[in-house]
C-alpha cells in the first residue's frame, strides 16, 4: 500500500512524450505559490519547490492550471499631468 502512495516523478508518463521531472505533488506546490502570491517569479518557484526544472517546466505548469506567474510593475505608469510636463520637456529641446 505504502508503494502505492509514492509517487514517483519517473512513472509519470503522459501519452506521448517525455515524462515528468515533477511528481504531483511538486506540481500542486508551484499552482499553489502562485495563487499565494500572484507576482511571484518563475525563478522564485523553482528554487523553493527545490527540483532542477528550467522556467520553461513552471510556466507549463501554471498554463496547464490556466494561471500565469504576473511581474511586478518595474515603474508606476505616470500620471497625466507628468506625461505633459514630460511631453513639453522633450518639445523644447
Amino acid at each position: 500500500m505504502i508503494a502505492e502512495m509514492v509517487n514517483n516523478a519517473a512513472d509519470r508518463k503522459t501519452e506521448s512524450g517525455a515524462t515528468r521531472k515533477t511528481t504531483r505533488r511538486e506540481d500542486r506546490w508551484i499552482v499553489r505559490q502562485a495563487l499565494v502570491d500572484p507576482t511571484v517569479t518563475l525563478s522564485t518557484i523553482r528554487a523553493d519547490v527545490g527540483v532542477a526544472t528550467v522556467p520553461q517546466t513552471i510556466s507549463r505548469h501554471l498554463a496547464e492550471a490556466n494561471l500565469k506567474s504576473k511581474r511586478t510593475f518595474r515603474a508606476l505608469p505616470l500620471t497625466l499631468e507628468h506625461r505633459q510636463l514630460r511631453l513639453q520637456a522633450c518639445q523644447s529641446r
